[in-house]
């Protein structure tokens, strides 16, 4: 069940699954509050202490303000929380079976030690790793906020800066990256000093992806309708035979726009991955190989892009370079790029002191030849995984981008933009226009993430 909730949810756009939890919990069921604002519309805000209504609510004493404040976090909560407890639940996963393999846990057993006490030796160790996630996801938990807050009608800070780009209020946005880079800094400074103190998923993967592949290939051939053809007198029409998948508010075939959108988002998402690898690989040898005042220049550089909220940094060099889709996939690279550049220097570092480089240095070999030929083969494993799983990401951050306007414009058929326009739909019942887009993006994200599992283990050699 674990496994199951960690492949699904990660592969889950986070603005899809919360308008999927208010057609549910809302909508049918009507279970939750109404999705709009942070209280219910008859009530006033609490006496302004920090600013955050369920605690101003529990210091004055206003229990009807801090019963419905709580209601209304409970759904975006939800939405957040279930979507990147994933990545958490995979990493403690991973590094708990690799802990649990070692000699220290087979001696353990072999002198007796009840099963709880070295479960508790084996959490101890991977602990490291897990905070180490918790704390890289900082910039992907705000920049995700953004996208819930506009499903939900928040006016928290991800609206605030959204608004100032839109209006083009730089104050308020250099205001807004100076705060989420001194917070973004204090969470990785926290980070620090804690450190210091697949077969048959891969099957499933690749047969998921080659699927897409072919799908988006073969579109013009097997889609029933022109993907951009409106046809009002068909608009919002249920999912039947004449129209798999339904039809939008402007009658437009959401299965052709679905299966043509493949072509757009997993363009852009490979596109983009590839070209951040490749910066990101050749940045991370070159700053592992000359670690002095050239890398620690580079790794700086880096520490002040990715302290920057990625979906925010994305959406801002959007709006300053134009929506187009060169620009998007640039966006992508350069968001991505110091990933990949931790990775390769890491390994780099790790390598440089290693007998067959020092021979290199002794048989008078050069630099270029030493990095390229000796360092580089040896250092791409960790990279590589996380580049397939990167593709999924790209998808989910092209989508997220198009969901708020600031992606690929409509009519053009993507998944993102797809769902923002069903979104207003949800309440009056219409699901099927934000559903199957949604799902196709989770499908795909899924198929490169069993991807990324199956490589994971397949360039490791102590798991071969």
């Amino acid at each position: 069940i674990a496994s199951v909730y960690g492949m699904l949810a990660g592969a889950f756009a986070d603005f899809w699954l919360a308008l999927m939890l208010i057609f549910i919990f809302f909508t049918t069921l009507g279970w939750a509050v109404s999705p709009m604002g942070r209280l219910d519309l008859i009530m006033s805000a609490p006496r302004r202490i920090s600013g955050m209504y369920v605690l101003d609510s529990l210091l004055t004493g206003n229990m009807m303000t801090l019963k419905s404040s709580a209601a209304h976090l409970l759904l975006p909560v939800a939405t957040l929380g279930f979507v990147n407890g994933a990545t958490i639940l995979k990493m403690t996963s991973s590094t708990m079976q690799e802990i649990l393999d070692s000699d220290f846990i087979h001696h353990s057993h072999m002198l007796g030690l009840s099963e709880f006490k070295i479960m508790g030796y084996a959490l101890k160790n991977a602990l490291p790793a897990v905070v180490m996630t918790v704390g890289n996801m900082f910039s992907f938990l705000l920049g995700g906020a953004v996208l819930i807050e506009k499903v939900f009608a928040w006016g928290g800070l991800g609206q605030y800066v959204t608004t100032a780009l839109a209006n083009k209020d730089y104050s308020a946005v250099q205001g807004f990256v100076l705060v989420s880079t001194l917070f973004a800094m204090v969470v990785y400074l926290i980070i620090d000093l804690i450190q210091m103190a697949i077969d048959r998923q891969g099957q499933i993967g690749f047969a998921i992806v080659l699927l897409v592949l072919l799908l988006g290939v073969a579109a013009p051939a097997i889609v029933p309708y022109d993907p951009v053809r409106t046809n009002p007198a068909d608009h919002r029409m249920a999912p039947c035979l004449a129209h798999f998948f339904g039809t939008d508010e402007a009658g437009m075939d959401i299965f052709s726009r679905c299966i043509y959108a493949i072509r757009i988002d997993v363009f852009i998402g490979f596109s983009g991955t590839m070209l951040s690898l490749l910066a990101g690989i050749v940045l991370g040898l070159l700053a592992g190989y000359y670690e002095g005042v050239f890398g620690e220049v580079v790794m700086r550089i880096a520490d002040l892009f990715q302290a920057f909220p990625a979906f925010i940094l994305a959406m801002a060099l959007v709006a300053v370079l134009g929506n187009n889709m060169q620009n998007i996939i640039f966006v992508i690279a350069f968001v991505n790029a110091p990933i990949y550049l931790r990775f390769v220097r890491g390994e780099v570092l790790a390598l440089k002191s290693r007998p067959f480089v020092e021979a290199s240095h002794a048989a008078g070999m050069s630099d270029t030849t030493i990095m390229f030929r000796q360092l580089l083969p040896n250092s791409l494993r960790p990279a590589l995984v996380q580049a397939s799983v990167n593709i999924g990401a790209a998808i989910l951050l092209t989508a997220g981008l198009s969901f708020i306007g600031a992606g690929v414009s409509v009519p053009t058929p993507e998944w993102g933009s797809m769902i923002s326009t069903g979104a207003p739909l949800i309440l009056t019942g219409q699901w099927w226009c934000a559903f199957f887009p949604g799902v196709s993006i989770a499908f795909t994200v899924l198929g490169f993430a069993f991807v990324g599992d199956f490589l994971r283990l397949y360039l490791n050699p102590e798991r071969r």
